[in-house]
C-alpha cells in the first residue's frame, strides 16, 4: 500500500489524513510511521475495531482521533488532505460463504423468513458491500471532509471487483481519477490495485444534476 501511494504521488507528504474503515488502524499507523502523513483521523463502524485501533495508537504513543460512526454523513472531523480506504471487496455473499460464516445452518433453509432475518443481522459486514452501497456513498459523500487538492487512494481487489467509478458511473463533483497501479507495477500489491483520485474544490462548488430517478441509498458503511 505504501509503495503504491509513493508510486502514484511521489515526493509528497500530507498534513492530515483519514483512514476510512480503519479496522485496527494498521494502515494509518503505517503511513504515520513512515512520516508520509503527519496525523490521522481513524473511522470505523465496528466497535471492536475502534477499540483495537485505540489500543494500537496508545501502544505507539499516538493521540490521533478515532471515530466510531455508523452513518458516513455524521462523521465529525476537520478537513483532510489525504484519504486511504480499503473497502469491502465483495458485491454479494454466496450461500457457501453464509454457511462458512455461520449465518445459516447447513442442511437447507427450512424457514425462509427466519433465515432472512438472520442474514440481515450481519449486514453491513466488513467483507461484503452489498450492491456496492458503501462504495457509492463514499464516492458521493467523502468530499464533505476534503481540503482543496486532497488526494484519495482506494485499495481494491482485482479478482473480485472493478473500479466502481466506472461500473457505477457517478462520483461527487470535484473528484478526478488520476490513475492507478496494480501488481505489475508494484509487486507487493499482488492481485490488488490502488486507485488515485484528487479533489478540486472549485469544481465541487458547482451544481451537478444527478441521473433522473437517482436516490442515495442510506447504508451503514
Amino acid at each position: 500500500m505504501l509503495d503504491a501511494v509513493k508510486k502514484l504521488k511521489p515526493d509528497t507528504q500530507w498534513e492530515y489524513g483519514m483512514d476510512f474503515g480503519c479496522g485496527d488502524g494498521g494502515v494509518g499507523l503505517m503511513f504515520q510511521g513512515s512520516h508520509l502523513v503527519k496525523d490521522f483521523v481513524y473511522v470505523d463502524h465496528f466497535s471492536k475495531a475502534v477499540e483495537n485501533c485505540k489500543n494500537n495508537l496508545k501502544r505507539n504513543h499516538l493521540n490521533s482521533k478515532v471515530i466510531f460512526e455508523g452513518d458516513i454523513k455524521e462523521i465529525k472531523c476537520d478537513p483532510v488532505d489525504f484519504v486511504f480506504t480499503n473497502p469491502p471487496h465483495f458485491k454479494t455473499c454466496t450461500l457457501k460463504e453464509m454457511y462458512d460464516l455461520n449465518w445459516l445452518d447447513r442442511g437447507g433453509i427450512k424457514k425462509f423468513k427466519e433465515s432472512s432475518y438472520k442474514i440481515l443481522k450481519h449486514i453491513p459486514h466488513r467483507h461484503f458491500d452489498m450492491l456496492w452501497a458503501m462504495h457509492k456513498i463514499f464516492y458521493m459523500e467523502i468530499t464533505r471532509w476534503l481540503r482543496p487538492k486532497a488526494d484519495l487512494f482506494i485499495y481494491e481487489n482485482g479478482e473480485q471487483t472493478s473500479p466502481i467509478i466506472w461500473e457505477w458511473g457517478q462520483i461527487a463533483p470535484g473528484l478526478n481519477l488520476e490513475g492507478w497501479v496494480d501488481g505489475t507495477e508494484v509487486q507487493s500489491l499482488g492481485k490488488y490495485y490502488v486507485i488515485h483520485l484528487t479533489f478540486d474544490r472549485h469544481i465541487a462548488n458547482k451544481q451537478i444534476r444527478l441521473p433522473e430517478g437517482f436516490q442515495m441509498p442510506r447504508m451503514l458503511f
